[in-house]
């Protein structure tokens, strides 16, 4: 976690335990189900970051189910308008997409490749190569070759010694 969204963090607990000690939170109770609100009873007992966290958590999943504006208005009505920087470091966390996916079916299938949550059509070539020196992964290379619409000859490649990042 970046010290950016430690700050976001940290605002929305504060503007949190406010709201709920103060019950300007009220408005959003009838919008949450049963498990949320022991846990939100919970948290007034006893306001920690973790106690937060998973509170946090089961409002979002309370919110999946909801259009946007409600989501926004039931969000403000907890967090402030912080609502949406908080939402943004909750949500992504969870929907990152992988780096990189091949899947292949079975040994003679062309492989589906995904790559940043974009599937590569036109491969020409794909090649993944992982390491480890001991125990502790030692390094990665991977290349996609594909052509563009265009005929243009495409090549993403990377190589990493130590650790596999992006």
């Amino acid at each position: 976690m970046n010290f950016q969204s430690l700050d976001v963090l940290m605002d929305c607990i504060r503007e949190f335990s406010l709201r709920v000690n103060s019950n300007l939170a009220d408005k959003a109770l009838p919008f949450l189900s049963e498990d949320t609100l022991e846990l939100f009873n919970r948290y007034k007992e006893n306001a920690s970051t973790s106690a937060f966290i998973e509170v946090v958590q089961y409002i979002f999943s309370d919110l999946s189910d909801k259009e946007k504006q409600q989501q926004k208005e039931i969000g403000v009505n907890l967090f402030s308008t912080r609502f949406e920087d908080l939402f943004d470091l909750f949500i992504s966390e969870e929907k990152k997409s992988p780096l990189l996916q091949i899947i292949l079916d079975d040994e003679n299938g062309m492989p589906e490749v995904f790559y940043k949550g974009e599937e590569i059509n036109r491969k020409r070539d794909i090649l993944f190569h992982w390491e480890t020196d001991t125990i502790i992964p030692g390094g990665l290379t991977y290349a996609i070759e594909h052509v563009e619409a265009s005929q243009i000859v495409n090549r993403i490649e990377r190589r990493v010694k130590g650790h596999a990042c992006d």
